[in-house]
């Protein structure tokens, strides 16, 4: 690698190349550069809070990389994108630049993990790695104050919290994955699965289950769309195994992540992207033979996961109008800047 600057970072995109977290933590050590990744379950360690630490476009100025060595392909958060923006130099790291992918542009492009540079460890600057880590413990230290409210990324931060330890949790794609990215503490203790990174909501109720089936005590994060998007994987024959497998629905009625897009105020937007559904889920939950219960406050939510799981049961935590929880996004993003 001939791009080498002590103020570099490692950029992870939602499937790493194929390359292992091992590796990479490795690299990220030799060369004294933080990780940021869009996908919160890729096994590095990584700078939590990096979509919330990244949002504000005075503290990329601050973070400004000299270098910014991108694995995989970024695809999905905007603020890590618009700070790749600002690296001097582009470091690209995936086997597919050379079959499927030709048409990336970088100042390198390697298709294996590189080699750290002989000169890496005596020009590291500690300092530097250490502004990142600042950042996400003060922003760490202000979620609390910040979700008081019931709301989704309450809903989230709480369940994620109040897991048994030795239990597994599986994550549904679009808005809860994101939300555990940004607002959850990270912890030990938890298993984490997703499907194909942040994007798709197809198969997310059979996939906790088959999770489940192998695992002691499993726990799901879904939206209320993905949720019933595979509603018929609960329809399981009488002789067959029920899991130990807890649903936690987050129900906006709809789709909440478009709420929070450039598009939240098209016209007819409620028919094409915000699609309520008006339907009762605890109601479709038990006419498939699952005991469900809905849940308005944080405190109801923390006694059902208290309960542990016997069997598949659902929670449907209830929330406030999509339009409210996009307002509120917005608000902690301004009230973070001025950290």
């Amino acid at each position: 690698m001939q791009s080498y600057h002590p103020h570099g970072v490692i950029l992870l995109g939602h499937d790493r190349a194929g390359i292992s977290a091992s590796d990479i933590s490795q690299l990220s050590e030799e060369l004294g550069w933080p990780i940021l990744s869009e996908d919160p379950l890729c096994g590095a360690p990584v700078i939590a809070h990096a979509s919330l630490l990244l949002s504000d476009e005075g503290r990329r100025a601050a973070l400004q990389p000299k270098v910014a060595m991108v694995i995989g392909r970024l695809t999905l958060s905007r603020a890590i994108n618009a700070y790749l923006s600002l690296a001097d130099k582009v470091v690209i790291v995936d086997p597919r630049t050379d079959e499927i992918d030709i048409e990336r542009e970088a100042d390198e492009i390697h298709l294996a993990l590189p080699i750290c540079p002989s000169d890496a460890k005596q020009n590291r600057d500690a300092s530097w790695s250490e502004k990142f880590s600042h950042y996400a413990m003060r922003i760490s230290e202000r979620l609390p104050s910040l979700l008081t409210e019931w709301s989704e990324p309450a809903a989230v931060t709480t369940a994620v919290a109040e897991l048994p330890a030795n239990s597994a949790l599986f994550i549904a794609s679009s808005r809860p994955i994101r939300d555990i990215e940004a607002f959850a503490q990270p912890r030990t203790g938890v298993e984490t699965f997703a499907n194909r990174g942040l994007a798709g909501i197809d198969g997310n109720v059979s996939t906790a289950y088959g999770i489940a089936l192998t695992r002691s005590q499993t726990f799901a994060i879904l939206g209320d769309l993905a949720f019933l998007h595979d509603i018929n994987g609960l329809l399981v024959g009488n002789d067959e195994i029920r899991p130990n497998l807890t649903f936690v629905v987050i129900s906006n009625d709809g789709g909440g992540i478009f709420s929070t897009l450039p598009q939240s105020d098209v016209p007819g937007f409620e028919k094409i992207f915000g699609t309520p559904h008006n339907r009762d889920l605890v109601a479709i939950a038990e006419s498939y033979g699952v005991p469900a219960v809905a849940v308005r406050t944080r405190d109801a939510l923390i006694a059902q996961l208290a309960r542990g799981s016997e069997g598949v049961r659902v929670i449907v935590a209830q929330m406030p109008d999509r339009k409210i929880n996009a307002n509120l996004l917005k608000e902690i993003t301004n009230s973070l800047a001025l950290l």
